[in-house]
């Protein structure tokens, strides 16, 4: 249980980095679609502070960083290792049901899923409407470089279909991912206070040894 309650406070951290990096990804491109009709052929490009840049800026296209994905994963050797061998069966009743939910539940299910398969197919649509669209109707394509966005600003603007893709994705993020990442949060720091009760009353019992000893006459 010690080990379990250690790797679920290390599930604490990890949420809780991934909630940061979601809110800031989320951020991001919401600015990018929210700007996305204005007449600017820097509509696409963003920038953020960084004192090694000559003007203190380092400028980017975020849709350049579209095809990037860090689907939710947390580690779960311990658990994994205790439902194989079958120590659940020696642990109290309520710290199992806790874990599997926890571990196995729907709740992770879901953002596994999202940030996963349903994440991917996004990502799938933009790559294929790239490969199959784009390359035909614009001179050059290289969306690495910031020149690509500014050149062909009125031709993205116009892509319907990409501006849809990102409404999409930003709808799973907002309307889902950020709030069952919260909610996930809550249910392993809830954990974590019930691991920590039963270990508080497993340290505190002991167990007495008597030796009995005879004697030699």
């Amino acid at each position: 249980m010690e080990n379990l309650r250690e790797e679920v406070g290390k599930m604490i951290g990890y949420t809780e980095d991934y909630i940061e990096q979601i809110d800031w990804v989320t951020s991001m491109y919401r600015k990018q679609y929210d700007r996305w009709e204005e007449k600017n052929d820097s509509v696409f490009i963003d920038f953020i502070e960084d004192e090694e840049e000559p003007d203190g800026k380092y400028y980017f296209a975020p849709m350049s960083l579209y095809t990037q994905r860090d689907p939710f994963n947390p580690e779960r050797v311990i658990f994994d290792a205790i439902k194989l061998d079958g120590t659940f069966r020696l642990l109290p009743k309520e710290v199992g049901l806790e874990m599997t939910k926890i571990y196995d539940g729907v709740e992770l299910g879901y953002i596994i899923e999202n940030t996963g398969k349903i994440e991917e197919r996004y990502v799938t649509q933009f790559t294929s409407r790239i490969a199959n669209k784009w390359v035909y109707d614009l001179p050059w394509v290289d969306v690495e470089y910031n020149e690509f966005w500014i050149e062909n600003r009125k031709y993205i603007q116009n892509d319907k279909f990409v501006k849809y893709n990102l409404s999409k994705r930003l709808e799973l993020w907002e309307e889902s991912v950020q709030g069952q990442l919260q909610n996930y949060r809550e249910s392993l720091i809830a954990s974590t206070k019930m691991l920590d009760s039963v270990l508080a009353v497993r340290d505190s019992e002991f167990e007495l040894i008597w030796w009995v000893l005879n004697p030699k006459d």
